[in-house]
């Protein structure tokens, strides 16, 4: 069911009454694969995104274009996993609270982080603009 959280907004989603019943019975609830059910659809939109980079990076940008990514599924596993790893980024971005349990409910972060100041944070380099 977590897996269709981050999803519930999209018409398109139906859950499958399946796991509904995983929830009655907390010893097969908790030996189900989530992490499987979950990685496949993250794992699709991450290679997506990273399609759509190298797509914009072969040809010149319009100054309509509109470089963004989107990842959907699960991807908060991901970002804890970052902030967990990657101390940089989380001492610039995230506050943590120690004792929140989950472990996941230890973190929370600004809103919209751009992704030109997560790479400045990691290479201490500024965002250099220039024309061509």
């Amino acid at each position: 069911m977590i897996f269709y959280i981050p999803l519930a907004n999209a018409n398109s989603v139906k859950t499958d009454p399946k796991y509904f019943a995983l929830a009655d019975n907390l010893e097969e609830y908790n030996a189900f694969p989530w992490g499987e059910l979950s990685w496949e659809p993250t794992r699709a939109t991450i290679c997506n995104a990273v399609e759509n980079r190298l797509f914009l990076k072969r040809r010149p940008l319009k100054k309509s274009d509109k470089v963004h990514y989107s990842i959907t599924s699960f991807p908060h596993a991901l970002l804890i996993w970052a902030y967990e790893s990657i101390p940089t980024i989380a001492g610039k971005f995230t506050t943590k609270y120690v004792e929140a349990i989950p472990r996941m409910l230890s973190w929370t972060s600004a809103d919209n982080v751009k992704f030109d100041d997560v790479m400045s944070a990691l290479t201490g380099e500024k965002k250099i603009i220039s024309k061509l």
